[in-house]
């Protein structure tokens, strides 16, 4: 188990930003974190992350937890080298006195050798396109050694090429026994991972992402919101999609109290 959390709750002082969620990760585990902005995707990761104290409930998170954050949000400007940022990722691993070394050096460039990218290892990281700069921060906080990884919208703002990249290392990490949680407020990209909690200031759902990913559920964590119902899905409610076909436009969910659909 590389993580539980049972009943946790947290804030910034107001009322809770997130309340009542209960989910595990197990070895190999990849987890979309769906919900709509301000649902809470991010107070989770902070908590998981150690940053933000709960105001209620137990975490339990197996450390160090590897944090990727959205590559067009890291304040890499100045000139470093990719492999530069992916020795950052060991420098709180290290005893303040230490400098990364050859050891360190070594295995930065295995990070990167592992995501397709040890030929651009001495490029600056701001000439990197954004695909190629969020395969670096996998690669960084690969180096931190930890087996949980949490990624923030790690497909915004890149192209499909970049996109199918990024999910063949993720499948990878996977395979080598990493969990990984990945937040986004799409639903297709929600649909693609195993398994799916879905969040909108307090946990609307979990479980594998086919049967979850119901109508109900989308309705509750998009709150009536406009989202782009899937094609061809038999598990989204038939009408729905009809609608969508014939006006060719996300069709508009209503407003619709449901509630509880956790799983243990």
């Amino acid at each position: 188990m590389l993580a539980e959390l049972k009943s946790v709750s947290a804030g910034y002082g107001g009322p809770p930003a997130l309340e009542d969620v209960s989910f595990q990760v197990r070895e190999g585990d990849r987890i979309g974190v769906l919900g709509p902005n301000g649902g809470g995707k991010s107070t989770l990761f902070k908590v998981m992350l150690g940053v933000l104290e709960p105001t209620e409930g137990i975490v339990e998170v197996e450390l160090p937890c590897g944090f990727v954050p959205q590559s067009d949000r890291s304040r890499l400007d100045y000139p470093v080298s990719a492999l530069d940022v992916v020795l950052m990722g060991a420098l709180g691993r290290l005893p303040w006195w230490r400098r990364p070394g050859r050891v360190e050096r070594r295995r930065a460039v295995e990070a990167l050798e592992l995501l397709g990218l040890e030929a651009l290892a001495q490029r600056t990281f701001g000439e990197l396109s954004g695909g190629q700069r969020q395969r670096v921060l996998i690669a960084r906080a690969l180096m931190q050694e930890g087996r949980l990884l949490l990624l923030d919208e790690p497909f915004s703002g890149i192209d499909t090429a970049s996109s199918r990249r990024v999910t063949a290392v993720i499948d990878q990490l996977a395979e080598r026994g990493h969990g990984l949680m990945i937040a986004t407020h799409d639903v297709e990209q929600a649909r693609a991972w195993g398994l799916v909690l879905c969040l909108n200031r307090r946990q609307v759902a979990f479980g594998p992402a086919q049967e979850t990913l119901t109508r109900p559920v989308l309705e509750e964590t998009h709150g009536g919101a406009l989202v782009r119902l899937p094609h061809g899905n038999g598990d989204v409610d038939d009408t729905a999609r009809n609608e969508e076909e014939d006006n060719g436009e996300a069709a508009l969910l209503p407003p619709h109290h449901h509630h509880h659909h956790e799983q243990a």
